[in-house]
């Protein structure tokens, strides 16, 4: 596939067709990672999250940590009768 590099206002850029853009789930206003690996340039959708209002980036990341160091020994599963009830076997041990 070949696509021409054009005048965007004072910059230049290429353009996707509507294909491509539903092939990625890319939409309006998306961003989108720009990795170059030699001759080559590779586009991503960005997975970043933006953070809660108040909620800084280092608060989020102890958030975590916590939860990866202790979060499993806590969690809550569905039985199979559909209830929430502790995870026994993760309590006891």
């Amino acid at each position: 596939m070949e696509r021409k590099v054009t005048k965007i206002g004072n910059s230049l850029g290429i353009t996707f067709s509507k294909k491509i853009m539903n092939e990625f789930d890319w939409k309006e206003d998306d961003i989108v990672k720009i990795e170059i690996d030699k001759e080559r340039i590779i586009l991503r959708k960005s997975n970043k999250v933006e953070l809660p209002e108040g909620v800084t980036e280092e608060v989020f990341n102890e958030f975590l940590k916590k939860y990866k160091d202790e979060g499993r020994q806590n969690k809550e599963v569905e039985g199979e009768d559909g209830e929430i009830k502790e995870n026994k076997e993760r309590m006891e041990s």
